[in-house]
């Protein structure tokens, strides 16, 4: 069986843009772990290496799904262009012989 190249913690909680505390609380792993790997101390697990590909691969979704993209921003938007349909009501501007509203501050009887 082929060895698999070492991972890249720090490389992986920085593109998820955490500090190790943060990425700690994220993860099942203790900010003192987190250090052990980034700097080579210990190698993380096959279990750890695949929670935390997983992680990134959450991340990166998410991330994903947050960006619009091209073809939609040029269609309209997420739902394509608008078709027809029922078109929104607008309010008719008030007439300059309309009283003006009068607002009473907040608390006031």
């Amino acid at each position: 069986m082929a060895k698999r190249p070492p991972i890249n913690v720090q490389a992986i909680r920085e593109e998820m843009g955490l500090s190790k505390e943060e990425f700690a609380k994220r993860s099942p792993f203790s900010r003192r772990t987190i250090y052990r790997w980034e700097h080579g101390e210990f190698e993380p697990s096959p279990m750890a290496v695949s929670h935390l590909e997983q992680m990134l691969s959450q991340h990166r979704a998410t991330q994903k799904s947050l960006l619009p993209s091209a073809t939609s921003a040029e269609n309209g938007g997420e739902h394509g262009p608008r078709q027809g349909g029922p078109q929104r009501k607008t309010l008719a501007p008030a007439k300059s012989s309309d009283p003006p509203t009068r607002v009473r501050p907040f608390g006031a009887a």
